[in-house]
């Protein structure tokens, strides 16, 4: 200033961080924050038993319509805010510091207690039904009561603070370690997904109740389980977009990627595909699985598993009721492999 005479500003140059996450690693990164086989898992257990009139495939897309516009929104602050993020940052300099301090604690506050829910799926609905179907396909019941075991409270607390340690290390290690991983549990997921449909849609529809007997029975159930059914209600609107916030849980983590920040490279680009691209990504594909399983088992069946959920002695006689994963592979009776691929890809 001294030799110019002028007024400068200071910049700084470099945020330190090495932007080390890429495009990939940004895309998968909000698509494994949503989670697709959650997704339909909570749809087909939920909607027809619990939201009579519901249509499950327009509760699908008005959970794409609220939830595309604030990933727009998020993935349009990223690009222009690319050297930091979260709410905090975009807030702050938008509405309020004080708005951006509250929106920024109330994500911390509230991730201290999330973090222990979907560690507590990995047992409740992954372990225990991988398991199971494993017991019933190899005809072992010291593997189906096994499976039944990770549905007890103190058991799901055991596992998935197991989980939680085990993520802890993975990122005290570095985010070169944990992107690594994740790319590849991604890619097993989506193999899962892929198999899932597959199998549903080639699976015999006019068999599937005799076999979901013969699956149940199997499992320790009743010996007509097909039979306890809830017939769809007519439509109804009102039910359809309140359960449309079953699907809003899973695409409304869209925007995580967002807390990335300064370490993203090409973050125009990169959020840009990893939250609203995510969005219609995972959108696409609960609505394809949701369509198989529906196709395969049929509304009147799956109307009976939803409104047992939350009813003990309608579980057909089972510790809990079984999930999609369980039902594609009831439809393949005493097959291990079908029952594996689909078991571990879900976990």
């Amino acid at each position: 200033m001294a030799a110019t005479g002028r007024v400068g500003i200071f910049t700084r140059q470099a945020t330190g961080l090495t932007k080390e996450i890429g495009t990939l690693d940004t895309f998968v990164y909000n698509v494994n924050n949503q989670n697709i086989g959650i997704g339909v898992a909570f749809i087909l257990l939920f909607v027809p038993g619990f939201y009579l009139g519901a249509d499950l495939f327009q509760g699908i897309i008005i959970a794409l319509l609220l939830a595309l516009p604030m990933a727009l929104v998020y993935a349009f602050f990223s690009a222009a805010i690319p050297r930091s993020g979260g709410d905090s940052v975009y807030i702050s300099r938008t509405l309020h510091p004080l708005l951006g301090f509250v929106a920024s604690w109330n994500w911390v506050a509230w991730m201290t207690v999330y973090i222990g829910v979907p560690a507590a799926y990995f047992a409740q609905y992954g372990l225990s039904g991988m398991l199971r179907s494993l017991g019933v396909a190899a005809g072992s019941p010291d593997l189906v009561n096994l499976g039944n075991q990770f549905v007890d409270p103190i058991n799901i607390l055991i596992v998935g603070t197991i989980l939680i340690a085990f993520f802890a290390v993975i990122f005290a290690m570095g985010t070169r370690i944990y992107f690594r991983l994740q790319n590849v549990v991604f890619g097993i997921g989506m193999f899962g997904v892929a198999i899932a449909l597959a199998l549903a849609f080639l699976g015999n529809s006019a068999d599937f109740a005799g076999n979901f007997d013969t699956y149940v029975a199997g499992a320790g159930g009743l010996a007509d389980a097909s039979t306890k059914i809830v017939e769809p209600a007519p439509y109804d609107f009102l039910q359809t977009f309140y359960s449309s916030t079953l699907a809003q849980f899973i695409v409304l983590f869209a925007i995580t990627s967002s807390f990335l920040g300064g370490e993203v490279r090409q973050a125009r680009v990169s959020q840009m595909l990893g939250m609203p691209g995510g969005v219609v990504f995972v959108t696409v594909f609960m609505f394809l699985l949701t369509a198989a399983v529906v196709n395969l088992v049929g509304l009147p069946i799956l109307g009976g598993i939803s409104g047992g959920y939350f009813t003990p002695g309608d579980t057909f006689g089972l510790s809990f009721v079984p999930s999609y994963n369980e039902l594609i592979a009831a439809a393949y009776p005493g097959n291990v492999i079908v029952a594996l691929l689909l078991g571990f890809t879900f976990v």
